[in-house]
């Protein structure tokens, strides 16, 4: 996994940013939505306003929000007293942040704008906490972006995000989704989109929970909490098996033994979600753990060398 080169880089930040303006409204309304997809986002969500609870910052603390989205995030944090900061590189996002915290009253203690995860406009040190949830999926260079996430964070402050798992079971079980695949599927895509049969989205990628703490130990990150979430939906050769409301059944069903810690379930969650501290305050400073690190995010089966998966 390298960065790519500027001219690629810029190709790319321009083709998920059309891609997430273009549909800032269905990003939006997913947390509302009684989906599948939507349901393990509002159940993120949920999981991400728990563990900032129990981090307990004190109020007036600054958080920083790296790709804030519609702002729903940003705009419950300000309302619980923090100084919250909201940037994302896609205007159409930025825009329903700024309607959204004007509807609020939140203003004072909210401000939103355009800007890259890869170079953050801020000062070192500058944040208590720094989420980015639902981004380094679509980064062109994680690393980077991770590096800049690390450098505004307070020594003894935290970082939390997501990544997309390389190991999520879905794909592990489904034939459709063996690396074996992957060039013919690129070449359909190909012809696909040039005979106008299919949509051009934005490249997304997934990381297998080892990969994820190499980046954060190259950046001076340490993982202190950690848990699997998603499951589904489920498919054979890419069609999907189960109606939504069963499948939304189904994922609580193996998300309650994930968090159980039954093996092979506890590290095949669709998702992680990822509390970081700075290395030098370390894991023993965060906040009580409870079985996620130690059972939900252990290393995945060894496989395949994580890729790009075209969206």
């Amino acid at each position: 996994m390298t960065d790519l080169r500027p001219e690629f880089a810029a190709a790319y930040q321009r083709q998920t940013d059309a891609y997430f303006t273009a549909r800032s409204r269905y990003w939006k309304n997913l947390y509302e939505d009684i989906s599948l997809y939507g349901t393990i986002h509002q159940e993120r969500r949920a999981i991400a306003l728990a563990w900032i609870s129990e981090l307990a910052p004190p109020q007036a603390s600054h958080i920083l929000e790296v790709g804030c989205g519609a702002g729903l995030l940003a705009v419950e944090l300000a309302r619980r007293g923090y100084i919250v900061t909201a940037i994302d590189s896609s205007e159409g996002m930025v825009e329903l942040a700024l309607a959204h915290a004007a509807e609020a009253g939140v203003h004072e203690r909210l401000t939103v704008s355009i800007s890259d995860a890869h170079a953050l406009p801020f000062p070192t040190a500058s944040y208590d906490l720094v989420i980015a949830l639902g981004v380094i999926p679509w980064l062109h260079s994680p690393a980077a972006a991770l590096t800049e996430m690390a450098r505004v964070v307070k020594p003894d402050g935290f970082v939390l995000f997501n990544s997309d798992n390389r190991f999520r079971l879905n794909h592990v079980i489904d034939p459709w989704f063996t690396p074996v695949l992957a060039p013919l599927k690129q070449v359909a895509k190909r012809i696909a989109l040039k005979l106008g049969y299919a949509e051009r989205g934005a490249p997304n990628h997934y990381y297998s929970y080892t990969t994820l703490e190499r980046l954060l130990a190259d950046v001076g990150l340490v993982i202190t909490r950690c848990r699997a979430l998603g499951f589904g939906p489920f498919s054979l050769f890419g069609r999907q098996l189960l109606p939504e409301a069963v499948s939304v059944g189904v994922h609580r069903r193996l998300q309650d033994l994930a968090d159980r810690g039954t093996p092979v379930l506890r590290s095949t969650g669709a998702q992680h979600i990822i509390l970081a501290s700075r290395s030098e305050s370390g894991p023993a400073q965060a906040v009580s753990q409870g079985p996620e690190i130690a059972r939900s995010c252990g290393p995945a089966p060894a496989g395949p060398r994580d890729r790009p998966a075209r969206g």
